[in-house]
This record gives structure tokens, C-alpha cells and sequence, in this order.
């Protein structure tokens, strides 16, 4: 899951994603409560990195701003995350990003004007 990461070739924000998509999936109520904190140790089990919690929590904020996560009133930064909904908006900023990627694809035809004619709506002014 975060072999890329690894390599150095993720920067950290898409790397907190991986890791919020890893806590969804072993989650079995429908809200999930995210902090800096739980991300970290998702990271310490499964990467053996120790990164500092105020890097991850700015990353965290930034997710939190893109799928617009319900800010908890407490001291350490904590969001409600609804998981149905996560997923739902999670596949509609896959397909967004997707299209924006495959910018090879052929674009569409676009249909073909007949020379010489003109617009004929309103044409008599009176």
C-alpha cells in the first residue's frame, strides 16, 4: 500500500489519503473520527516512519477542506468523517482527476458548418 512512498516519489498529502482509505476500509461504524494523531500511528505500524504530527495535520486539514469534513470542537484537530458519503465523493474527485489526466484521449468531433449561410433567427429588425 505504501510502497511508493518509499521511494519518495508521493509527497505527503496523496501518502494521508492512502492512509485514510486504510483506516476506511478496516472501519465497521459508519463515522470514522480522524486526527493527526491516529494517521501517524497508521503510519508507524505499517511504514515504521515516525513523521511530525503538525506536518500530517496541516496535510489532514487540506483533506479535510477538499471533501468538506465536519470540524470537531477540541483541543488536537479532529474531523467527522461519514464513510457512505466519503466513498460516494471519493469516487467523484477520482473520475474528475482521471479525466484531467487522460488528456491523450481524441477529442470529439465537432460538427461541421455549412459555408455561406447565416444565422437566421431575428434577422428582420423592424
Amino acid at each position: 500500500m505504501f510502497d511508493r512512498f518509499k521511494k519518495k516519489e508521493k509527497p505527503l498529502r496523496d501518502v494521508v489519503v492512502e492512509a485514510v482509505d486504510f483506516l476506511v476500509e478496516n472501519q465497521r461504524s459508519e463515522t470514522l473520527i480522524l486526527s493527526s494523531y491516529k494517521i501517524n500511528t497508521v503510519f508507524k505500524t505499517h511504514l515504521g516512519i515516525n513523521f511530525r504530527v503538525d506536518r500530517i495535520g496541516r496535510a489532514l486539514s487540506r483533506f479535510a477542506k477538499k471533501y468538506k469534513l465536519e470540524r470537531l470542537s477540541t483541543n488536537i484537530p479532529k474531523y467527522k468523517l461519514i464513510v457512505s458519503e466519503y466513498k460516494k465523493s471519493k469516487g467523484v474527485h477520482e473520475s474528475s482527476e482521471s479525466d484531467e489526466r487522460n488528456v491523450s484521449k481524441k477529442p470529439k468531433k465537432l460538427k461541421k458548418t455549412k459555408k455561406g449561410k447565416k444565422n437566421k433567427k431575428n434577422t428582420n429588425v423592424e
